[in-house]
């Protein structure tokens, strides 16, 4: 018998949940700020769920948050308030990623249909790659180029540099996610080498070649971004619950929030190594490829399931 996933086994409880007693099987998810061994908590007023997905060096902080039945609606923090972030006529609303001139990648639903988006302060765009089911936009360095994810015949990363898009598949792996980019085009993410119930694995993508992350004592984990000096930070898993993770390059630092229940998950990074993510207090932590997901009841995760891991395949961040 297939072992299923922890993350989907989430996904289906968070779902019935939703659609039986409107009601998230978690009590509470909560996003904090790390700097260094400081912890500082990010909650909005009535919301269940409060994600922040990245932070640039200016210290602004985008995210989403989850309300309930009055739905899903994105982020932007500036230290002192937040403010709510909303694609015109969507029905719901993620913020993913922010660079240092405010520009803002993320993802909206409408009509049933997903689509990525680049917000530059005016305007916002669409961003689908041609001939994708869904296209989400995960994160955006300072050159614009974009790192991201799209559904065609499985699951596939992207770069887009605003003309062209370039996918990005793990050899052998059976489906991928680009979540991260920095200003030197290194691109973070992770993948499945074989079928929906595999362990799943970080990667760094540079000039063409893949490299794979493994937290020792771990039996997977995601890289979900990535600063300019190179260092990662993402989620890995063992027995017993989640922690979040730095690497450097040479070693791999975990962390929990004190507060959080087993599990913490570290989305996004700037170059003053301050961290934003998520942690709870009674659940697990639901991954930015998967937040899209959540709310939008049972029948529609289903219908995505069958589309995701029985047509061939995946979050993300």
């Amino acid at each position: 018998m297939k072992r299923i996933s922890k993350i989907m086994l989430f996904l289906l409880a968070a779902a019935m949940c939703v659609a039986i007693t409107g009601q998230t099987a978690s009590a509470e998810i909560v996003g904090f700020v790390k700097e260094g061994n400081n912890y500082t908590t990010l909650a909005i007023a009535g919301a269940w769920e409060t994600n922040p997905s990245d932070i640039n060096n200016s210290d602004q902080i985008v995210g989403s948050a989850y309300y309930g039945k009055d739905g899903t609606h994105g982020f932007i923090y500036d230290g002192l308030s937040f403010t709510t972030f909303d694609v015109p006529g969507s029905v719901s609303t993620r913020l993913y990623g922010i660079n240092d001139s405010g520009q803002i990648v993320g993802g909206y639903s409408k009509d049933g249909e997903y689509h990525g988006f680049i917000y530059d302060g005016i305007n916002f765009t669409n961003l689908d790659v041609p001939g994708a089911n869904v296209t989400w936009a995960y994160d955006i360095n300072n050159s614009g180029k974009i790192a991201g994810a799209y559904i065609k015949d499985g699951h596939h990363g992207f770069i887009y540099d605003g003309l062209t898009f370039t996918t990005i598949d793990v050899p052998g792996a059976y489906h991928t996610w680009a979540l991260g980019i920095n200003d030197a085009d290194q691109v973070v993410g992770y993948y499945q080498t074989y079928g929906p119930y595999s362990n799943q694995y970080g990667f760094i993508y540079e000039g063409g070649s893949y490299t794979t992350l493994d937290v020792p004592g771990t039996y997977g984990n995601h890289a979900y971004g990535i600063n300019d000096q190179g260092k990662i930070v993402g989620r890995c898993d063992e027995v017993g619950g989640g922690h979040g993770f730095i690497y450097d390059g040479v070693s791999y630092n975990t962390f929990n929030v004190p507060e959080g229940y087993g599990t913490t998950s570290a989305f996004g990074m700037n170059d003053s190594d301050k961290i934003v993510g998520c942690y709870s207090p009674g659940s697990v932590c639901p991954l930015p490829s998967t937040m899209l997901l959540l709310g939008s009841g049972l029948i529609g995760l289903i219908a995505l399931h069958r589309k995701l891991f029985f047509k061939k395949r995946p979050a993300v961040r």
